[in-house]
């Protein structure tokens, strides 16, 4: 997936167009922080252009069926018991993603076609969904 793709070379004409982040981001091997230099949707991905040169390309039912909000996953009570979420991902046909936005220099939060959008994807979180 991503193979012979360059993200440099892709432009949009959908309005969402690519988004440059500053500060945050996640520790390569060389000692640099690894953050998204530019985001794109590119018909039904969303592309990831990294600091490392690396590129990652996602599947934006993909991003949705793996959101980490608290629907999806569900959250602890102060005792640790598990509330809410689903068991796995659930699978999102034909959900779009309409937008995003970088949150603290640390986080992507996608907006999707079916009204979701409180899932914050650490940029940690985006580089592990590639090989899932």
């Amino acid at each position: 997936m991503g193979s012979g793709r360059k993200l440099a070379a892709c432009t949009t004409g959908d309005g969402l167009g690519g988004y440059g982040v500053d500060g945050g981001g996640i520790w390569g091997l060389n000692g640099v922080m690894i953050k998204p230099e530019r985001i794109v949707a590119i018909g039904d991905e969303m592309a990831i252009a990294w600091s490392d040169g690396s590129e990652s390309y996602l599947a934006m039912e993909k991003l949705r069926a793996y959101s980490p909000s608290a629907e999806n996953v569900g959250e602890r009570d102060l005792l640790g018991r598990q509330i809410g979420g689903h068991q796995g991902p659930r699978e999102f046909p034909g959900v779009t993603v309409s937008g995003w936005r970088v949150i603290g220099g640390y986080a992507v939060q996608f907006d999707f076609s079916d009204g979701h959008n409180t899932g914050l994807y650490g940029f940690e979180y985006l580089k592990k969904l590639e090989s899932v």
